[in-house]
């Protein structure tokens, strides 16, 4: 039997990407008082805060830096199916 070692490291890589949901996103920046210039200046790269806010997946250890700038628990802006109304 041949193994396909790159198709297994794909899948692995791709199994562990999460998801932040915009509108939950712009929830804590209201509550935290920022701009997206404030969460920039927080170490959040430009391009990481528009994959971000596009529904792109993202590592959870960047979604964690997100929500460590906005002074949240990451558990409080990852997309989850639900709406938050």
């Amino acid at each position: 039997m041949i193994w396909n070692y790159s198709k297994l490291v794909f899948n692995r890589k791709e199994m562990y990407k999460v998801k932040l949901d915009r509108e939950k996103i712009m929830l804590a920046r209201a509550r935290a008082c920022m701009s997206q210039k404030d969460i920039i200046n927080a170490g959040i790269s430009v391009g990481t805060l528009y994959r971000a806010l596009s529904g792109k997946n993202l590592r959870p250890s960047t979604a964690g830096k997100i929500a460590r700038a906005l002074g949240v628990d990451v558990s409080e802006i990852i997309e989850t199916g639900e709406k938050t109304s």
